[in-house]
C-alpha cells in the first residue's frame, strides 16, 4: 500500500470553529495512504503528520472515547461500503443520543472510525465513534480484531512526526450487540465507496476534555457531513477491464479518490 500517498494537505479544505481559513503547512502537514485486502474486506489507512505542536492527553480511564479525534495523532475515518450516500454524521440527530434506536441506526450501513496512535496507558485504539458508550455493556468485538486494530508512534518535538496505522472493516449491516447478524460488505477491484478522513490540529489549553483551539481538516469540498466518493483499484492500481481476469484473493489494492 506504499508508495505515493493517496492524499496531502492540499486535498483537504481546513476550518477555524467553521470558517475556512489557509493552509499552513509549516503549522500542521500530513499525508495518507489508503488500501484495501480482497481476502479479509478490510480497509487500511496510514497517516504521516508533521505537527509544530503536538498535544496529546488522551486518557481513556477518565475521558469519554468519542472525543479521542480532538487530540492529535488521531483520525477519524468513515467509510460506507456500498457506495451509498449515508452518512452516520447524519443519522445522528434523528435519535435520542445513546439510544437502543441511536445505537442500532446510525452506525447502520456506514461506520465513523477513530483510531489514535497512543494513549496515555500506552495502548492502541481504535472505535466507532457512535458506539463508544456502548462497548462496557456489549463489548467492541468490530473495532478488535479481525475487524480493526491501530498502532503507531510519535518522534521529535516542534516539529512533531507521529504516524498513525489502521486498519478496519467496513460492514452492509452492522448490528454492533450481534456479530453473526452483521454483514461485512465485499470488497473488489472497481467498486465505488464513499469516505470521508477528519484530522484535527490540536492548539491551547486542555479544558473540559478537549483543546480550546483546534483547527479541522476534512477533504476538499465535503465540508463536515460530506462524504467524498472512491473507487477500489486492483493490483497495480487497475480497474477491472486492465486486470488479468486471474487476480489472486490474496493480493492488495488501492483507493482513489475522485472530487465532486
Amino acid at each position: 500500500m506504499l508508495g505515493e500517498p493517496t492524499l496531502t494537505l492540499f486535498d483537504f479544505d481546513k476550518f477555524d470553529l467553521g470558517t475556512l481559513v489557509s493552509h499552513d503547512p509549516a503549522d500542521m502537514d500530513f499525508r495518507i495512504w489508503l488500501g484495501w485486502h480482497d481476502a479479509s474486506n478490510r480497509i487500511y489507512v496510514a497517516l504521516e503528520q508533521a505537527d509544530d505542536v503536538y498535544l496529546n492527553t488522551f486518557n481513556r480511564s477518565i475521558e469519554n472515547r468519542s472525543l479521542m479525534h480532538l487530540h492529535d495523532s488521531s483520525m477519524s475515518f468513515t467509510i460506507n461500503g456500498n457506495g451509498t450516500g449515508v452518512n452516520p454524521g447524519d443519522l445522528g440527530g434523528l435519535y435520542d443520543f445513546g439510544s437502543a434506536e441511536y445505537l442500532l441506526n446510525v452506525p447502520r450501513e456506514a461506520q465513523a472510525y477513530t483510531a489514535i496512535s497512543e494513549a496515555q496507558d500506552d495502548r492502541p485504539l481504535v472505535m466507532i465513534n457512535a458506539l463508544s458508550r456502548a462497548t462496557s455493556q456489549h463489548g467492541d468485538w468490530y473495532a478488535r480484531p479481525p475487524y480493526a486494530d491501530s498502532d503507531g508512534a510519535h518522534f521529535g518535538e516542534r516539529p512533531t512526526l507521529s504516524v498513525t496505522e489502521f486498519y478496519v472493516t467496513p460492514f452492509d449491516q452492522l448490528v454492533w450487540n450481534d456479530p453473526e447478524a452483521s454483514v461485512v460488505s465485499d470488497l473488489y477491484a472497481g467498486k465505488a465507496v464513499r469516505f470521508s478522513p477528519f484530522i484535527v490540529d490540536a492548539e491551547g489549553t486542555f479544558t473540559d476534555l478537549r483543546y480550546n483551539k483546534s483547527f479541522s481538516y476534512f477533504i476538499r469540498g465535503t465540508g463536515p457531513s460530506g462524504l467524498a466518493d472512491g473507487v477500489l483499484l486492483g493490483p497495480g492500481g487497475a480497474l477491472p477491464e486492465e486486470e488479468d481476469t486471474a487476480v489472486e484473493n490474496d493480493s492488495w489494492g488501492r483507493i482513489k479518490a475522485s472530487f465532486r
